[in-house]
């Protein structure tokens, strides 16, 4: 069953101000834009729609960290040409990126800053891209919402990079308006 409820409706142009959106759990204030909450059937998942944007949020025991996966580096010395060499039978191409020096560092190669704040009691992993481009993730992680007999209970709001760094700044201090309104039950 799928619970949908029309909420704020403003100004889309004044990316400025912001609009209070009431779920189930919580509150955030999003950009101005017309949103709608989209429940899964547990109503602890779901996403806030508008014509423009999807923010999807969790909350649960296994969920998105929004952790960004390794980048896989490949050390290919000097000469360009032997990185047509790789033998895709052997090594997965897909993604590959070539390093040319044998002291690379990681963090060169990805494509994710992280930094945590405190905000309302809780410690948060924020993320958004290091360059303007579509694939990457904009949002706010908790691991500690709550402790449930032997587990922690955790949230994650986050949405897809949009290509534009001012725009995603802007959802990522939205994301820091999260106020928590009750508990979730333990399951």
């Amino acid at each position: 069953m799928v619970c949908i409820c029309a909420l704020a409706c403003n100004n889309v142009e004044n990316k400025s101000t912001m609009v209070p959106i009431e779920t189930a759990y919580f509150s955030i204030e999003l950009p101005s834009t017309k949103f709608g909450v989209v429940y899964s059937q547990d109503s602890m998942n779901g996403k806030l729609v508008s014509s423009k944007d999807t923010v999807y949020f969790n909350i649960g025991f296994d969920i998105n960290t929004l952790t960004e996966k390794e980048p896989k580096v490949l050390y290919v010395p000097f000469d360009r040409n032997k990185r047509l060499m790789v033998d895709a039978r052997v090594v997965d191409t897909a993604g590959l990126v070539y390093a040319e020096r044998e002291d690379y560092d990681m963090d060169e190669y990805r494509k994710q800053n992280v930094f945590f704040t405190n905000s309302n009691g809780l410690f948060l992993k924020n993320t958004f891209p290091r360059k303007a481009y579509n694939d990457g993730i904009v949002g706010v992680y908790c691991d500690s919402l709550m402790n449930c007999f032997v587990n922690r209970l955790k949230f994650s709001i986050y949405k897809k990079g949009s290509g534009n760094l001012s725009y995603d700044s802007l959802y990522l201090k939205s994301f820091s308006t999260i106020r928590f309104k009750k508990r979730p039950m333990c399951y």
